[in-house]
């Protein structure tokens, strides 16, 4: 089965970097223009998705 890619490029700025560890940093950023779906999400059925993200498509 095959999937399209979608170009989800966003600008964002870093909100906060919590030091978990020695090795590990925890990191949240704010984008300024939200993505056209919820990535955890997946409620629609695929040409539901494929309909929107045609939509969104440059």
């Amino acid at each position: 089965e095959s999937f399209e890619m979608a170009n989800y490029i966003r600008k964002a700025r870093v909100c906060r970097v919590d030091h978990v560890d020695d090795y590990t940093r925890r990191i949240a950023v704010q984008f300024t223009q939200a993505l056209p779906f919820r990535p955890g999400e997946q409620t629609e059925s695929e040409s539901e998705t494929e309909e929107k993200l045609r939509s969104v498509s440059i």
